[in-house]
């Protein structure tokens, strides 16, 4: 999958092509402290899915609103990247622009 793959993935999510809005509500609803619902993270800004799989790291997420949408791969792991990070201060400088 390409990062133009994911965001594609992301906005199909986002627009309901995928699954209703029903079902879209349900798998954004937090069930825990930490905000996560069924696979993905509803931040007060994002709604954010990570992952880490055969030494790649995936942050993407979008706008609660679906105007911004930030996919980010990185075959780096380690204490120094955080993508989680990167992404949060990404969507704080896009806000700003706009």
């Amino acid at each position: 999958m390409t990062a133009m793959d994911m965001y594609r993935f992301d906005k199909a999510l986002w627009t309901h092509k995928l699954i209703n809005q029903q079902q879209t509500d349900l798998m954004f609803k937090p069930g825990s402290d930490s905000h996560y619902g069924m696979g993905m993270y509803n931040d007060p800004a994002l709604i954010v899915n990570r992952g880490y799989l055969s030494g790649w790291s995936v942050s993407n997420g979008f706008s609660h609103g679906g105007r911004i949408y930030i996919v980010l791969f990185s075959n780096v792991k380690n204490d120094k990247t955080s993508l989680s990070k990167m992404n949060s201060d990404l969507y704080s400088k896009l806000v700003a622009t706009i």
